[in-house]
């Protein structure tokens, strides 16, 4: 059987990947964020009972805390109590959680470079995007044609998309 530091040395390096990966796909895919969170999110709860460890303690705890409070009593009084409670465990409660991941996994100075050369390349990719975008109109990241008009709506093309209360959009184009 493997020790429990070499599990928690495991676990911590999935973690601190995931925020990597996070951190680089934050403008390019959304699933890849809900997958590499949750993943961080995981991992870090184990390490942390395999280690018998609490959370990470300084001062902004109070400010997280407190805005868990309120969002979790504002469940209770919303006009939608279902939709309310699903958003404060699916987003907001993640959303806390990963922000305790990222405070705790990110301690050492070497790690926070490497995440800053993250979102930097993250950055010069889209950048880059955005250059050939502009010259050709196809992305070459979602190998989108196209891609200056909002055409991803029910095959509306529209350069400005508004929804309403039933999730309808009315599109305009200028």
């Amino acid at each position: 059987m493997w020790e429990k530091t070499k599990i928690t040395a495991i676990l911590d390096k999935i973690t601190i990947i995931s925020i990597y990966l996070v951190a680089f796909y934050l403008p390019i895919s959304k699933a890849i964020i809900e997958i590499a969170s949750t993943l961080a999110i995981a991992c870090y709860i184990i390490k942390k009972i395999l280690q018998r460890e609490g959370l990470l303690s300084n001062n902004i705890n109070y400010a997280v805390f407190s805005y868990l409070a309120i969002c979790f009593f504002s469940v209770f009084i919303s006009s939608n109590f279902g939709n309310s409670a699903k958003t404060f465990v699916g987003k907001i409660l993640q959303d806390t959680l990963f922000f305790f991941v990222v405070a705790d996994s990110l301690n050492s100075e070497r790690r926070i470079k490497n995440l800053l050369l993250v979102l930097f390349f993250s950055s010069l990719i889209l950048g880059v995007d955005g250059i050939y975008q502009y010259f050709t109109h196809k992305e070459f990241i979602r190998e989108r044609v196209g891609a200056t008009k909002l055409d991803f709506i029910d095959g509306k093309d529209a350069d400005f998309i508004l929804f309403d209360v039933k999730n309808e959009h009315i599109g305009f184009n200028f």
